[in-house]
């Protein structure tokens, strides 16, 4: 059972990153590099943010 909870656990932490790289992005402050190292994000779902919040 509790990989299920390790599991949901690790879906609101990526969702959270997400979020936060989304209000980066809008800053237009950071590089996908920066942003990618502060959130453990890559940096091809950064800039895939990035063209998804611009399309």
């Amino acid at each position: 059972m509790s990989r299920v909870f390790e599991e949901i656990a690790r879906k609101a932490e990526q969702e959270k990153a997400i979020k936060v790289a989304r209000r980066m992005l809008t800053m237009g402050k950071y590089s996908y590099e920066e942003i990618s190292a502060l959130l453990d994000l890559s940096v091809e779902e950064v800039k895939a943010l990035d063209e998804s919040r611009t399309a």
